[in-house]
């Protein structure tokens, strides 16, 4: 199931972190507070130039964009519900960002991970609403 956008947001998504990149003096962990809007906008030239070579077409780019920008949602909102509400009904929108959000959390190496269940039973719930089953 996984798409190219996905691979493509999974490669990108944190290009901005290194321009958002401050030290909690409360606690001296290191944070990327905005990190994903800037992270979307940096790979705005790259994703330009792939279209202009034809490897993605205008609408992967957008969606690409999108799913980087939109990559820490799940850190704050828990159900297949507030997703769709959240990103107008689109399904297969919230079925990739399931997928990238569950790439963010492998590549991390600190301990507070999401717990990998949460999106097994997001991306459970989604399937279910594309096939209709109550």
């Amino acid at each position: 199931r996984w798409t190219y956008a996905v691979f493509t947001g999974a490669l990108m998504h944190d290009i901005g972190k290194p321009d958002t990149r401050v030290i909690n003096p409360r606690n001296n962990h290191v944070m990327f507070t905005g990190h994903e809007e800037i992270s979307a906008q940096k790979s705005e030239p790259i994703l330009n130039a792939m279209e202009n070579e034809g490897m993605i077409n205008a609408s992967e780019k957008r969606e690409i964009i999108k799913l980087i920008a939109s990559h820490s949602f799940l850190y704050t909102h828990n159900t297949a519900e507030e997703m769709l509400e959240a990103f107008h009904g689109d399904l297969e929108f919230c079925l990739h960002l399931v997928e990238l959000c569950r790439c963010d959390t492998w590549g991390k190496f600190c301990e507070d991970k999401i717990d990998d269940q949460k999106y097994f039973e997001l991306m459970e719930a989604l399937v279910k609403l594309r096939l209709d089953i109550p």
